[in-house]
């Protein structure tokens, strides 16, 4: 169906005080094209009701064409630019020059062989963390280009939305497990902090232990722990494996949208005859 089709139709649906708009991407999937007309007020943006092609789609499919709609409009609002923001940041003058200080002046030193167990500790922990920002990076890239991808073929399919899906999942997860290698880091660098304490440090050693003294802030383990708390009840997330913690935060990630658009709301928006019957 065209736009103007699909206008037409819409328009034998259109209440007072109502503007129609077209969904600017089809969604295919198993042969067969579908659309959506959107219903919002003059006073809003906010869309208000819905229309989807073809008409006469049974309830059932209405339902999962709805929600394949909606969730392709939601994942699509770039919702990863803020974990590529700080997956992007330089961190070379802060974490990674520390690790390079630490790595040079104390990982072979004998006056530090107490605790080299956890000065071995923190390099790998930076090293995790820089990673899996890595990871975070390419991840958008990726997500990036399937939006782009959407936007100039016009239309998704299932895979699309799987692959949307999959990828915010996976970022989200790497999200939480470097914050907890984070977290490890903090405790680490404490019991470092408490061993340089013990002596008169000059020269570059005397900076580093200024450095590991702002690492082990108060604010850095609050920062950390809120963060952390940000993906869900902790204590439980980190017995999970990494593919069930993607799982996990897919699942967290759509949880509200499901429950704000359950079957109730589709019967009260949706104006398709079957959605229409099917509310009784």
């Amino acid at each position: 169906m065209s736009n103007e089709a699909i206008l037409q139709l819409a328009q034998k649906h259109k209440k007072f005080m109502e503007k129609i708009s077209v969904y600017p991407y089809e969604y295919h999937n198993n042969n067969k094209v579908y659309q959506m007309a959107h219903f919002y007020k003059l006073t809003t943006k906010l869309y208000w009701n819905f229309l989807m092609t073809p008409y006469d789609l049974s309830f059932e499919e209405a339902k999962d064409v709805f929600y394949s709609f909606i969730l392709v409009d939601d994942y699509m609002k770039n919702k990863l630019s803020l974990a590529n923001d700080y997956a992007s940041r330089d961190y070379s003058a802060g974490y990674y020059g520390y690790r390079n200080d630490i790595k040079r002046l104390i990982v072979n030193n004998p006056q530090f062989s107490p605790v080299s167990k956890e000065v071995n500790s923190m390099v790998d922990s930076i090293d995790y963390v820089e990673d899996a920002l890595g990871k975070i990076r390419a991840h958008y890239k990726d997500y990036t280009e399937l939006l782009k991808m959407i936007e100039n073929n016009g239309y998704f399919t299932q895979l699309h939305l799987n692959q949307l899906r999959q990828i915010v999942g996976e970022c989200l997860a790497i999200q939480f497990e470097q914050f907890l290698v984070q977290k490890s880091l903090l405790e680490q660098t404490t019991v470092l902090f408490h061993f340089m304490g013990g002596y008169n440090l000059k020269g570059e050693l005397k900076s580093i232990y200024k450095k590991t003294k702002i690492m082990v802030d108060e604010n850095s383990f609050r920062q950390v722990g809120a963060s952390l708390h940000k993906f869900g009840k902790v204590a439980e997330l980190k017995e999970k494996s990494h593919e069930e913690l993607v799982k996990t935060q897919i699942v967290r990630y759509e949880k509200d949208f499901f429950k704000a658009l359950n079957e109730d709301f589709i019967k009260r928006r949706v104006r398709n005859p079957s959605v229409q019957e099917a509310r009784g």
